[in-house]
Parts: structure tokens; C-alpha cells; sequence
């Protein structure tokens, strides 16, 4: 062995090789926080060990190998801010576990995917990847779609119509699609005023306009105030006139001219109150013990009618609809003697029925106690 600049040269071994190695280690040590050069200064390789079965712990102070995994990679532990070791869990989907108490300090930024695509944001069309929501139980939103949900041919939308929204006319105007349809209740009168109302639809239906039927004067008038009419050429009463007509200067032929005209007067009046419909006249056509006379507000004018029972009972004028239960307060009360006739006429005003005009018989006056079939009517009324 010989020694070289203080270093013990091994026989046979080149004193060269050796400096260089020397050198090379050298080379590879930097001052510590000294800068470093890419490409120039050198670096030792390092390694690390493989124990995932037992791997040991070092003590304070101790050096100690580096754990490294199969592949070579190497094992680190997350710190928090005050050195405490910290683990975080990812599962065979590389999906990063995150534990977080509350929501307060809990921020990300992530892109959210359905069916392997980007979950759209913004308003547009529903698709495979449209995220599916559930509305809270208490959602002010879930009770409004139960009620739209309803909506069938049983319980329809429940609105009330404004006039002037888009599709409801308001005011007087002329018909139209968007004007809304209506039926008249048949319990409801119609109100009073001078507007027309159509074609009337009592008796024959003949439409009579502006005719004023009940100011039309009857009996014995002045010539001035009587209503002028002309006779139809095939009227019987033309026989009556032709033969006043040849009466000449007699003032009785002119008397009976004038009565005739004026009975013919009465007739026409009597026949344009019968198409009117001002009073209209319901009878049974055999014995009963009742009769509904009128299903909705009307006027009773009069009855006349026969009690075949042997034996006198009561005939009671009431204001329904239908006929009432027993019991049941009539308004008008008459009695009928037995096996007679029995009648009433009122005043031109008639009484007015708000509800209906029923007749029934009854075996007590006060209150309704229906009898047998053993009775006709026949009634006047509006």
C-alpha cells in the first residue's frame, strides 16, 4: 500500500479512479440554502424502502430511511397548519372522501356530471344529464303543484274572471268569441227595466214587440181614448156591421155597432194577453191530491176546482218549489165543502209566490196534512 497526498493507495487499484469518485461526491454536495444550477451542479440518487407490512418508527432526533411504495412511489403525510399528521381517504374511483361538520368553511368549485356528461346550468331543455330535484314536504311549491294536480273534469281550475284580462271582455258590447256564455237560473225573475228580451217564449210564442197590453182600454170609452182596429174581411162580426150600416140614422143600430166593436176590442185584447203569457192557467187532468203549478217565482191570481171526498177538507195555497212536507205553513187556506165546487179570485195584483205556486189538499187548515187523490184544480197565475 502506498499513500498519494495523504491517502493510502491499495495495491493494484488506479489512484485516478479514486480521485474521481472523490470528486464526483463532492461535486454533489451543495451548501445548504446555496443556489442550484440545472444541467451543471450534480445530485446524489437517493432511495427509499419498501415496508407496508410493518413498517418502523424513528425517535425524535433520529435519522431514518424513506418509505416508498411498490411502484417506487414515494409515501407522504399531510400536515395542518399546527404539525399535526393528517390522512385523507380516496376509494377505487379516485374520489377524494371529505368530512365536514357544517357548511360554513365548506367551498368548492367542481364541475357536476350525470350519465358521464356536464350537468347543464341555465335555462334549456331536459336531458340525460338535467339533475332531478325533490321539493321539500313544507315548500310553499309542492302545495301549488297538488293543487294543479287536481284539476280534472271533476274539480276544475278554480279562478275568478276579471274583465279585462286577455280573453274576458268586460262592459256592454256586442257578442264575440271571448264574451262569456250564461244561463238564466229558472228560479230567478228577470229584473225590470225597458230593455228587450227576445221573442217570449209562453203560449203560442208569437213575438208581440212593443205592444202595451195593460194599458189597453176595455168596456165603454170615449171615442178618443179607444184603440182603432180593423176587421178581418172574414171576421163574423162584419155581418154586424153591415147591418148597423144599413140602419141609416138609426142611433140604435149605431149602439149596437159600437158594443159589438167593443166586445171585438175585448176579444183581441183577451187573445193578446193569452200570447203574452201575462197569466197562464195550470189544471190536473184528474182527481189529485196536489198540483205544482209553478216551479219558480210567480203571481197566484185565482182557483177554482171540485171536492169529491164526502166529507169537507181544506184546499192550501203554497210557496215552493216542490211539493212540501207535511206540516208545512201554507199562505193561502180555503175550504172545500164536501162533493162541492170551491173557488177564490184575487185582485188584479194578484199575491206574489218568491219561491213557487203549489196546491194541495189537507185534513187541517193550519198546517199541511196531504189527503187523498179526490180533488181538481185549476189555477191562474204568472
Amino acid at each position: 500500500m502506498n499513500k498519494i497526498n495523504g491517502i493510502d493507495q491499495v495495491k493494484d487499484v488506479n489512484s485516478d479512479d479514486i480521485l474521481t469518485a472523490l470528486q464526483k461526491i463532492d461535486n454533489s454536495m451543495i451548501v445548504d440554502d446555496a443556489a442550484f444550477t440545472p444541467a451543471t451542479d450534480s445530485v446524489t440518487m437517493a432511495g427509499a424502502t419498501f415496508d407496508d407490512a410493518a413498517p418502523d418508527s424513528v425517535n425524535e432526533g433520529d435519522a431514518g430511511a424513506l418509505r416508498m411504495s411498490g411502484n417506487r412511489n414515494l409515501y407522504v403525510q399531510i400536515r395542518d397548519a399546527a404539525g399535526n399528521e393528517r390522512g385523507v381517504n380516496i376509494d377505487a374511483n379516485n374520489y377524494l372522501g371529505v368530512s365536514q361538520a357544517t357548511h360554513d368553511n365548506l367551498n368548492a368549485n367542481v364541475t357536476l356530471q350525470i350519465a358521464d356528461a356536464d350537468s347543464p346550468g341555465g335555462a334549456g331543455a331536459v336531458t340525460a344529464s338535467t339533475p332531478r330535484i325533490i321539493h321539500a314536504s313544507d315548500d310553499p311549491a309542492v302545495t301549488a303543484l297538488q293543487v294543479m294536480d287536481d284539476w280534472d273534469e271533476t274539480d276544475r281550475a278554480k279562478v275568478n274572471l276579471i274583465a279585462g284580462q286577455v280573453g274576458v271582455t268586460g262592459g256592454t258590447g256586442v257578442d264575440a268569441a271571448n264574451v262569456l256564455r250564461m244561463s238564466l237560473a229558472t228560479d230567478i225573475p228577470l229584473p225590470t227595466g225597458s230593455n228587450s228580451i227576445g221573442k217570449l217564449a209562453a203560449n203560442s210564442g208569437v213575438d208581440i214587440g212593443d205592444v202595451d197590453v195593460t194599458s189597453l182600454p176595455v168596456g165603454s170609452q170615449a171615442m178618443a181614448a179607444a184603440t182603432p182596429i180593423t176587421l178581418a174581411t172574414d171576421d163574423t162580426q162584419m155581418g154586424a156591421v153591415g147591418a148597423a150600416a144599413d140602419v141609416d140614422g138609426n142611433l140604435h143600430g149605431q149602439q149596437r155597432y159600437i158594443g159589438e166593436a167593443l166586445d171585438t176590442l175585448e176579444t183581441t185584447a183577451n187573445a193578446i194577453e193569452t200570447a203574452t203569457g201575462v197569466k197562464s192557467h195550470a189544471k190536473t187532468t184528474a182527481y189529485a191530491a196536489s198540483l205544482i203549478v209553478k216551479a219558480s217565482a210567480g203571481t197566484f191570481f185565482g182557483l177554482t176546482g171540485y171536492n169529491s171526498k164526502t166529507s169537507a177538507q181544506f184546499i192550501q195555497i203554497h210557496d215552493a218549489s216542490s211539493l212540501p212536507a207535511d206540516t208545512a205553513v201554507p199562505s193561502i187556506i180555503l175550504r172545500a165543502e164536501a162533493q162541492s165546487n170551491f173557488g177564490v179570485a184575487l185582485d188584479a195584483g194578484g199575491v206574489s209566490m218568491a219561491t213557487g205556486i203549489v196546491i194541495s189538499n189537507s185534513s187541517t187548515a193550519a198546517t199541511k196534512t196531504i189527503g187523498a187523490a179526490d180533488c181538481w184544480f185549476n189555477v191562474t197565475y204568472i
